[in-house]
């Protein structure tokens, strides 16, 4: 009888112990779990993208068509002012122990080259449609120039 309880004991001790540490355990993994929020970082349309609470981020491109007037998107920052770790899209890393943000960094737009029309007539329009795809801008001519010629583009 004495050795059955000594052995109950045992088996409740035991069980004890397995939930404890089972509890500690699962509370760590809990408080792991971090978040990457993203920030537009002066942006003047678009959206960020969403929050990422993986614990290996893969850092996103600029999804959500993120836009700030005479700039141009250049990847993320962990400071706001670019001082800290530059990230470009797809770059992965382990998140800490803590939150982290990543701020929009944004390179001032400028232009490097103006184009004109080789007969520099009253009606050619250059500049009066701008795409810009990665480091090109492609500058429209719309309409016709007083020798009747047709619209054409120029890249800068």
């Amino acid at each position: 009888m004495i050795n059955t309880i000594r052995n109950l004991r045992k088996i409740i001790l035991t069980i004890i112990i397995f939930l404890t540490v089972f509890t500690l355990f699962n509370c760590t993994m809990e408080n792991d779990i971090y978040t990457v929020t993203y920030d537009g970082n002066g942006n003047t349309g678009g959206s960020v993208p969403a929050i990422a609470t993986e614990s290996i981020i893969t850092v996103l491109g600029n999804t959500e068509s993120l836009v700030k007037s005479g700039y141009v998107f250049d990847g993320w920052n962990t400071a706001s002012d670019g001082s800290g770790t530059s990230y470009s899209a797809d770059s992965t890393f382990t998140i800490g122990t803590t939150d982290i943000s990543l701020f929009a960094v944004w390179v001032k737009f400028s232009i490097e080259s103006i184009r004109y029309a080789s007969d520099a007539a009253e009606y050619d329009r250059f500049g009066s449609s701008v795409d810009i795809s990665g480091d090109y801008a492609i500058v429209g001519a719309a309409g016709e120039d007083t020798g009747g010629n047709s619209a054409g583009g120029e890249s800068i």
